[in-house]
Order: structure tokens, then C-alpha cells, then sequence
């Protein structure tokens, strides 16, 4: 009896190693396991230099965004980061450069989706919009009609109208073929009235042109217009946007044109940062993910809001190509009218 006790206990000793050794190997591949998982997280390192390329001027809405965020994302990812600004054809010359340069593998493109939307419409242009993957987007531009009435006589939008049917108005914008030219030369043409634009370098140069009384109206971001309008130099008759603009000090709310009977024009420019989409998939996330933390740095927003945003749009790439698809028959459509 006692010899089967002792082989008795033999077997549950061994049968105790068993499950021991199999409960240390799993805990060795659990183990494993996480250590491959984290080192896939920690996988994406941004170890070299990145540009931002601004396909608009120096200084307007769009240089100045990408600056702010080039600045964060310079502190956060250890690499140097810069922003060039090439210039030309409503933002064709440097989305193309963009492209085609043989640039970094993290350069980014800081641009209105008019690159994707309107552009391709406009003119052959020598890139092809799915080659850019867009990854987040930052802010939603709301454009405004401003005058001089001191010059044009003009406070108003009825008043605009008004002058409209019996003379030819001169109205500032980027020039043919431009977003700020289309918006306002549909509305014009719908209104009846007889409209020659004077095209201006930068929306800057179109408010300095409004103000000297060289145009009687111009179009430029509700931001950029903000101290011309609260110094009493340049009267906001009507903007672009879904909802009315409150955000200039002592003075009255900016009605939309929807307010003023025309909501076929609403429109808002959606900026965004691109990849080219050659861009692996885990490094467009990345850098959604390095921006968005940018978009929670208090510092941050902070001098986006000193810039006129007061609410930052972030969207990522699904929501974004969202926004770009409507935005395509938007264009359409405002193309037709503008023939």
C-alpha cells in the first residue's frame, strides 16, 4: 500500500511540472506578444527632416496655420521641420512640386481642398488628386464680402446689388479661375449685374485695394478682414457661411448669403495636411496622431486662435475625402454657372 502511495505522488509531481512549465511558456509567448505589439507602436519614428509645402503666399491664412503647427510639430518629433511656399495657379505650381520633387519621406502639403476640388476642373493640371492622401484637417475658412463705403458708397449688400444692376462693379479676387473669383462672379452673374474683377496678389493686397477705393468690393477670410472691419476702415455686407459671423468686436453680426435670399453659395474652405498617397498607411496615422496632439497643446491653440481660429475642424482622411466628394459637385455646379 505504501508503495502506491509513493508512486501515487510521483505522478502528481510530475503532472505538477507539467502544467507549471506550460503555464511559464504561455506566460513566455503572452509575454512576447505584448513585446512585438509595443515594438509595432513604437515602430514609427520620424528620424528625418520634414517640409510643409504651402502652395499660397507668404503670410496669408494658409502660410500662416502651417507655421504655427510646423513650430509643435518641430518640438514634439526632434526633427527640423519647414515650410516652403510655392507659389502659382491658384496653388497648381506647388501642389505639382510637392509631388514631384524628390522630397522626404514625411513632407506634408498644407492646402484649402480647392487643390483636389476645383483645380482639376479648371485646367489639365499636371498631378492627379488621389496621389494625395489627406491625414487631418485644421480649419474651416468662411470668405466675407467687404467695401469702402466712404468710396463706393456701398454698406450694404442689397446696396451692392442695387449699384450692380445700373453699373459695372469691379470686385477684387485672386483672379480667374481662383475660388475667390468663382464665388463671386456665380453670385454676381446670378444677381443680373455687370461685374469686372480686379485681381489682386494675396486677399491682403484686395483689402488695401478696397480700401483706396480701386475696387468697390473684395472677397478675403473673415480672420484676415478682422482689424480692417473692427478699425471702422472696411464695412462686412455679407459672408459665405452657414451661420451668421459674431466674432468682430463692436460690430453687428455678418449675415450669411443664405440670410440675404442666395444659400446655393454657402461655402466654407476646408484646410487640410496631405501625404503623398504613396505613404505607408501606419505613417499617415502616425501623423494624424502627431497633429491631432498638437490640436490639445493649450500653447498651441492658443496662437491658432490669435490667427483667427476659433474652433479647431479636425477630421481625419475618411471624413475629409467626405468633404472633398461633396465639394466636387459643389464645384461642378459653380463652374456650369460661371460659363
Amino acid at each position: 500500500m505504501r508503495g502506491k502511495s509513493i508512486i501515487f505522488s510521483l505522478i502528481i509531481a510530475f503532472a505538477a511540472m507539467f502544467v507549471l512549465a506550460g503555464c511559464n511558456q504561455s506566460d513566455g509567448e503572452q509575454s512576447n506578444g505584448e513585446n512585438e505589439q509595443g515594438e509595432q507602436e513604437k515602430a514609427i519614428e520620424f528620424d528625418e527632416d520634414i517640409t510643409v509645402y504651402v502652395p499660397f503666399k507668404v503670410g496669408g491664412a494658409l502660410d500662416t496655420r502651417a507655421r504655427v503647427v510646423a513650430k509643435y510639430l518641430e518640438q514634439d518629433l526632434d526633427v527640423t521641420v519647414t515650410v516652403e511656399n510655392p507659389t502659382g495657379a491658384g496653388g497648381v505650381v506647388g501642389t505639382t512640386e510637392f509631388l514631384t520633387k524628390n522630397g522626404g519621406p514625411y513632407d506634408l502639403i498644407f492646402s484649402g481642398v480647392t487643390i483636389l476640388t476645383l483645380n482639376p476642373l479648371m485646367s489639365d493640371v499636371p498631378y492627379n488628386p488621389d496621389d494625395i492622401t489627406p491625414v487631418i484637417s485644421n480649419d474651416k475658412e468662411v470668405f466675407g464680402l467687404y467695401t469702402n463705403p466712404d468710396a463706393s458708397g456701398i454698406s450694404t449688400f442689397e446696396e451692392l446689388v442695387a449699384y450692380g444692376k445700373e453699373n459695372q462693379i469691379k470686385f477684387g479676387s485672386g483672379g480667374p479661375g481662383n475660388i475667390t473669383h468663382m464665388v463671386q462672379k456665380a453670385l454676381y452673374k446670378d444677381l443680373g449685374m455687370d461685374a469686372e474683377t480686379v485681381p489682386h496678389n494675396g486677399a491682403n493686397e484686395g483689402l488695401t485695394n478696397a480700401l483706396g477705393g480701386h475696387v468697390d468690393v473684395t472677397l478675403a477670410g473673415v480672420a484676415l478682414a478682422k482689424g480692417f472691419v473692427e478699425e471702422g476702415k472696411l464695412t462686412a455686407i455679407a459672408q459665405y457661411g452657414s451661420e451668421e459671423y459674431t466674432n468682430y468686436e463692436g460690430v453687428d453680426p455678418v449675415p450669411t448669403v443664405a440670410e440675404v435670399g442666395h444659400e446655393d453659395y454657402v461655402y466654407e474652405s476646408l484646410m487640410f495636411f496631405g501625404m503623398r498617397s504613396s505613404t505607408d498607411a501606419a505613417v499617415v496615422q502616425a501623423m494624424h496622431d502627431a497633429i491631432a496632439k498638437i490640436y490639445d497643446n493649450p500653447d498651441a491653440v492658443a496662437d491658432l486662435e490669435n490667427l483667427g481660429v476659433d474652433n479647431i475642424v479636425e477630421m481625419n482622411t475618411e471624413e475629409i475625402n467626405s468633404w472633398v466628394a461633396d465639394e466636387k459637385v459643389f464645384m461642378e455646379k459653380l463652374v456650369d454657372l460661371t460659363k
